[in-house]
């Protein structure tokens, strides 16, 4: 096990890279934009948005997506959220790599969606909770990403209902 006590993730589907200057999604208060940054397509002269994940499927690529961090890689997670286009990952300590977690989300959804990959965008951000507090923050963050779907903010039952220590 690791010195900090959970590990945050952030992924955004291929078209909507994560740049803290365009969308501010570093700052912990912040709900993310009901939709990402369009970018300028410089072959067509023209603003093109990202790959977007089909909304009614949402759930179900959620239970998926928990059964294999789960089952394949043995986390503990303690909050997530999959919206349109990114995905929120909150796990407790583990031996496992950010690299390794986020190749399971990838194959998980390349398995998953009739999809053409890539679905995500090269990159990830990720953040290490050292004190119980941050830990709290951080769940209640993803989980109103959540409420806001109108879903409750533990919506599927692999997410650990857990009081960091």
């Amino acid at each position: 096990m690791r010195d900090w006590l959970a590990m945050m993730l952030t992924m955004t589907t291929y078209g909507a890279p994560l740049t803290e200057e365009e969308r501010g999604w570093v700052e912990e208060d912040l709900i993310l934009p009901a939709g990402p940054v369009r970018q300028l397509d410089e072959g067509a002269g023209r603003l093109r948005g990202p790959l977007t994940l089909p909304r009614e499927q949402l759930p179900a690529l959620g239970e998926r997506l928990g059964a294999a961090l789960r089952g394949q890689l043995g986390l503990r997670v303690w909050a997530m959220t999959l919206q349109t286009w990114y995905l929120h990952l909150l796990v407790g300590a583990t031996n496992q790599s950010a690299a390794k977690i986020v190749a399971c989300v990838e194959d998980t959804f390349e398995r998953s969606l009739t999809l053409k990959p890539p679905i995500w965008e090269p990159g990830y951000d990720k953040r290490y909770c050292f004190d119980a507090e941050t830990v709290r923050e951080r769940m209640t963050y993803i989980e109103r990403h959540n409420v806001v779907l109108g879903w409750p903010a533990r919506p599927w039952p692999f997410i650990e209902a857990v009081e960091p220590s």
